[in-house]
């Protein structure tokens, strides 16, 4: 392996959005807990041993994150929650949970909407509802981090009649390769507050169970052990910031790419946007979703056959 090999494995987006949590986690649990809750192995060694005891096992949490990262991000995105709001113990935290969400989409509208409002608020609640919610209320997630999100998977259906998470993978082979670090990059953000607010929560309550059980704490002490229960929440919500800038890095490369996945399809540049929206993207879909090819030939390049040629001549 050589060290081209090992930096593909060990990448900027590894790095931030699951090595690093789970070493500083890791790291804290092991300076708050009492000695009968940390394995004796681990006090047996030496400091520098430790350090690196520390490192491969957030090297193996990690790599165990970046397996799960679609099911943890679609659980951060409440897609669990709302598959299973029809169960009796489910139900209840969803609704609540969606209220909020409903509360804050329809207080944007009524900013927006008011005869009062500057227009300076109501750019303000536009850019909030395009960049934090899906366009229509019946979409919402009971999540904040799903809905935003969803904000900018819908966004190419809403512009361009295209479904984002069908086009997508294609348009991300497009990227130059600034592009690519970009979209990279804004992964990795998002990334690093879900993994790291998911483990400093399973390490909270982990550090509240040793508490109760080797040293009972008197007065106010006990609230030093709800900290990281309020930094679950501060990463959880800086989570949907980092979604939303993620979104505008997927939102301009489908914007600025869709006429080049076109030319790649073979596809006949549309001449307005009336056409693209509701007649080519449709079709466009529907062929990449099934498998076949029922984009009618009107919309099909008759120089179609030079354009393999043409991008291997540059």
């Amino acid at each position: 392996m050589g060290p081209s090999d090992v930096a593909g494995v060990f990448s900027r987006y590894f790095i931030v959005g699951f090595f690093l949590p789970a070493f500083f986690v890791l790291v804290l649990l092991t300076q708050a807990l009492t000695a009968e809750f940390v394995p004796n192995a681990y006090e047996g060694v030496s400091d520098g041993a430790k350090i690196a005891v520390l490192g491969g096992a957030g090297l193996l949490l990690g790599l165990i994150l970046l397996g799960l990262n679609w099911q943890i991000t679609r659980a951060y995105e409440g897609y669990p929650l709302a598959s299973r709001r029809r169960r009796h113990l489910f139900g209840p935290l969803h609704d609540l949970l969606l209220k909020r969400q409903e509360n804050g989409y329809d207080q944007l509208r009524r900013d927006y909407a008011r005869p009062t409002a500057t227009g300076a608020e109501r750019a303000a609640a536009a850019w909030r509802l395009d960049r934090e919610f899906p366009p229509e209320r019946d979409e919402l997630l009971p999540t904040r981090f799903g809905n935003a999100v969803l904000a900018f998977e819908r966004h190419a259906w809403v512009r361009w009649g295209l479904d984002s998470v069908v086009v997508w993978p294609r348009i991300n082979l497009l990227l130059s390769d600034h592009e690519a670090e970009q979209q990279t990059n804004a992964r990795g953000e998002v990334a690093f507050f879900v993994n790291a607010s998911l483990l400093l929560a399973i390490a909270a309550v982990y550090l509240a169970v040793d508490a109760v059980e080797n040293t009972p704490l008197t007065g106010f002490e006990h609230l030093v052990y709800v900290i990281p229960f309020v930094l679950v929440l501060l990463l959880a919500r800086w989570a949907v910031g980092a979604a939303a800038r993620w979104g505008n890095v997927i939102r301009a490369a489908i914007d600025l790419h869709r006429l080049d996945l076109y030319k790649k399809l073979g596809v006949r540049r549309p001449d307005s946007f009336t056409k693209e929206r509701e007649q080519l993207a449709p079709a466009i879909n529907a062929a990449l979703v099934y498998g076949r090819p029922p984009i009618p030939d009107t919309f099909f390049d008759s120089e179609a056959d030079s354009i393999q040629e043409e991008d291997e001549n540059g």
